[in-house]
């Protein structure tokens, strides 16, 4: 409120007046106006009465005439705050007006006084001034900035600019977002729109104000999408600045090209890489890329891909046919049978394929074709011919078989070949044996002969098994069992231990089947420790295995999952996954697949979490491909697992059944089962079971269905042993089951040991010594007996102490500086306690 001060003395009817301390306020339309004067002192003084009027000076103020006025406002004395300065405010005047004002007294009879002398003011106008605030982030301006002086009522724009490649993230006026009015302009390159400057206007303004705006730096999106038969990479939508570049890479599948490439909708072109083959000089695609450069628009990328076909050209001669015959388009990795037929009294006398004879064959099968071809048959007139007709058994195969027509006088030679660890059996020519030959040659044929090849397994190597992967504590003895592995035809005759990883270590028995060794200390970390495991047969065959112990303290073990068996079919592309793979605490660091099993295949990646790769052309058997996986931890412990990968034509992969989890108690004998297991066509030839982890146990049969073992002893917390059973049907494909058995111990005793540290005996928290080893003693007692006692200090060393109910730990080293030793006491359920001393070497 803005106040403004009149003074005036007069002297009327004794009473004498001082009218002053005008004050006016700055509602709209209307104004106070406070009076000050003199106080008068008779004793009989009642109060006194203001007049006001407009129009002109002087009295009367009783609103008679053409002026306004009031006809005196009583304040009586004891309405006011103090009667020795009597202060009085009128309210409600109006403004743009001239009061004029005078003051009377009147006593306790009600007599009146004259008036005072007469005051006059000129009540004006009320003009308030705000401030507006502003101020912008960094990418843009704000016009004007700073603090702005503004009148009542008044009103100010603001103008908003974002610095070239920014657009006004938010505009706040008074801390709250606001809107506000933009201009856009258009990109006379890409017709895209471009955000210019904003406006905010403040009107009829009555208060401070604030306005503020942030900054966004300009991004747009790229969207990347593929079809089947490749890959796009980065796939999917992508933010990129304003003004970046960014460059896609399109990578067909091996078997396919890349058909078209797509940018905002437009056929793009790419650039793209070729390789050359090294066996027929031909030029395969492979990766494309794309660059999208200075980017100032949200786009599109979209790859599609074409199965590459090559082609196969067939001729023939006079006198026969080949089917089907001219040029034919065959899809990338597809198979194509020819049949060649000559004509009554013609036979074949060639077959050329790529130019390279391949014999007289009547058929010829082109297998997962990659290139392009050409084959070519010619004829000869039959003179006399005869038929040579060839077979062989399972194990082996003979060239040519089946019916081959051969002329008269002519020769014939067929090739008798074993599949891998098989020998030949025998050689029947027309019934009588010609030995166990590898070749046979029909000379001078003059009649027609059966030549049968029969086929007998070699030497198989043996089947080891290093026992289930252990996770241990340190300063206890790790058992490994190999008595699990078996020879099928001769038998073992040697086993052999040998450490490949970790800290070395003392093996017991090492050219037995059971070993064990003492666990180091390790640190935080822990440790694995590796061991081979070689076992050879009678034959001097030799197989290995892998048996991993971790020891650990602090870090936990990762666990290995390398997924599901799989059943696909030739030529598919076959993804690894182990992706279910974790580790609790330090993440796992590593992957590793190795192929154990099968003909050999090439892995993508073979450290990558998910690998791929193409599996081989099979006959109607089928095969089976197995593959293990290998994690290790940011620590370095490890764990393992398998995958099988059944590769199928006509026959199908077996069933394993491991039979349902049990629960038993430690010592109990327990028969695992597998009967379960089922093949719905060729059966199933062999059992196999294996542990996975747990305490290694000794398995009555291993190749059993239905094996019994002993369970050893459990700690109070009890113990998981796992086994997996494989089984493999007679064409040779495998599936896994998996099955549980938890042990609980027998001895049921839950109550912890007790255990003290009666010497060096400590005053205060610590016990200080300058000597560097020092001998700690003290006693243990349990219910049922103390099986040991154990040390560590926390700045390196562990070990067992000498007795258990009284016990004593020798020349325990100490470090300078704070030594935390910790004494713990095990009784025969495994139950543990502990107590701590806190030594101080001073230096």
């Amino acid at each position: 409120m803005r106040k403004t001060i009149f003074s005036i003395y007069t002297l009327f009817c004794s009473l004498v007046f001082f009218l002053g301390c005008c004050f006016f306020s700055s509602a709209a339309f209307a104004a106070d106006l406070t009076l000050a004067w003199d106080s008068n002192s008779e004793s009989d003084l009642a109060g006194y009465k203001v007049y006001y009027k407009t129009g002109s000076s002087g009295a009367p103020y009783d609103g008679t005439g053409a002026d306004q006025g009031s006809s005196g406002i009583e304040v009586p004395l004891e309405d006011l705050d103090d009667s020795d300065n009597p202060i009085f405010t009128l309210s409600g005047l109006s403004e743009n007006t001239v009061y004029y004002l005078a003051v009377t007294a009147y006593n306790e009879q009600g007599s009146e006084s004259g008036y005072s002398n007469e005051v006059n003011h000129l009540v004006e106008p009320v003009v308030n001034m705000y401030t507006i605030t502003s101020s912008a982030g960094s990418g843009g301006s704000i016009s004007p900035s700073g603090t702005t002086a503004v009148s009542q009522g008044s009103s100010l724009t603001y103008t908003i600019t974002p610095d070239a490649g920014y657009h006004v993230a938010d505009v706040m006026v008074d801390g709250v977002s606001a809107n506000v009015e933009t201009s856009y302009t258009v990109n006379p390159v890409d017709g895209s729109s471009m955000e210019g400057s904003s406006t905010y206007t403040f009107s009829n303004i009555t208060a401070d104000h604030t306005i503020s705006a942030s900054f966004a730096m300009d991004t747009h999106t790229i969207t990347a999408t593929a079809g089947a038969g490749g890959s796009i990479s980065p796939a999917g939508t992508t933010t990129v600045a304003q003004g970046s570049s960014r460059t896609c890479t399109i990578t067909p599948n091996v078997g396919y090209h890349v058909l078209s490439v797509t940018v905002d909708g437009v056929s793009a072109r790419v650039e793209t890489s070729h390789t050359v083959n090294s066996v027929d000089g031909s030029s395969s695609e492979g990766s494309s890329t794309y660059t999208f450069s200075n980017i100032t628009a949200d786009h599109t990328i979209s790859a599609s891909f074409e199965i590459n076909t090559h082609t196969i050209t067939a001729t023939a001669g006079e006198h026969g046919s080949i089917s089907p015959a001219g040029t034919i388009s065959l899809n990338h990795g597809n198979r194509q049978v020819y049949i060649i037929t000559p004509e009554t009294g013609y036979h074949v006398a060639d077959v050329l394929v790529d130019g390279i004879s391949v014999g007289a064959g009547t058929s010829y099968s082109f297998s997962s074709v990659a290139a392009n071809h050409t084959i070519s048959v010619s004829f000869e007139i039959d003179t006399v011919s005869y038929t040579i007709t060839a077979a062989s058994g399972a194990n082996g195969s003979i060239s040519p078989s089946g019916t081959t027509t051969v002329a008269q006088g002519s020769s014939q030679i067929y090739t008798i070949t074993p599949d891998a660890d098989c020998t030949v059996a025998d050689v029947q020519i027309d019934g009588v044996s010609a030995g166990a030959v590898t070749t046979y040659t029909f000379s001078n044929v003059t009649e027609n002969h059966l030549i049968e090849a029969s086929f007998k397994m070699g030497n198989q190597p043996p089947d080891v098994d290093a026992g289930p992967d252990q996770t241990v504590d340190e300063g206890i003895l790790a058992a490994l069992n190999g008595s699990n592995s078996f020879d099928l035809d001769d038998g073992i005759k040697s086993f052999k231990w040998e450490q490949t990883g970790g800290t070395t270590v003392v093996l017991s028995t090492p050219d037995e089947a059971e070993c064990s060794f003492l666990t180091p200390d390790v640190g935080q970390n822990g440790e694995a420790f590796t061991f081979r495991l070689s076992v050879t047969d009678y034959s001097g065959a030799v197989s290995t295995d892998i048996c991993i112990i971790n020891v650990t303290w602090v870090n936990e073990v990762p666990v290995a999952n390398a997924g599901p068996d799989l059943n696909v079919n030739e030529g598919d592309i076959v993804t690894l996954d182990a992706a279910q793979s974790f580790d609790e605490d330090d993440g796992i660091g590593s992957y590793q697949w190795i192929q154990i099993e099968g003909s050999t295949v090439t892995l993508s990646d073979p450290t990558a979490v998910s690998p791929d790769f193409t599996p081989p052309d099979v006959g109607p058997a089928g095969a089976v491909l197995k593959f293990r996986l290998t994690v290790a931890d940011h620590g370095g412990l490890q764990a393992r697992d398998t995958c099988i990968v059944n590769v199928s034509w006509q026959n199908q992969p077996p069933v394993s059944d491991a039979g349902a989890d049990k629960e038993v108690e430690g010592g109990s004998v327990v028969t695992l089962n597998g009967t379960g297991s089922a093949d719905t066509d060729d059966g199933i030839s062999l059992y196999r079971w294996n542990q996975t982890s747990g305490t290694p146990v000794t398995l009555s049969d291993p190749t059993s269905v239905s094996p019994f073992f002993t369970a050893p002893s459990a700690g109070p917390d009890g113990e998981t042993l796992n086994f997996t059973l494989t089984v493999t049907d007679a064409g040779g494909l495998q599936h896994s089951d998996a099955c549980a058995v938890a042990v609980r111990s027998r001895n049921m005793d839950t109550t912890s040991p007790t255990v003290r540290i009666t010497s060096p005996r400590i005053r205060w928290y610590w016990y200080f010594t300058r000597k560097s080893s020092i001998t700690v003693a003290g006693n243990a007692l349990d219910n049922l007996g103390i099986s040991r006692v154990t040390w560590r200090n926390s700045r390196g060393g562990s070990g067992t102490a000498s007795g258990t109910a009284q016990w004593e730990v020798k020349g325990l080293s100490l470090q300078r500086g704070f030594n935390v030793v910790t004494i713990t006491a095990e009784d025969e359920a495994g139950n543990q306690s502990s107590q701590a001393i806190n030594i101080y070497r001073l230096r």
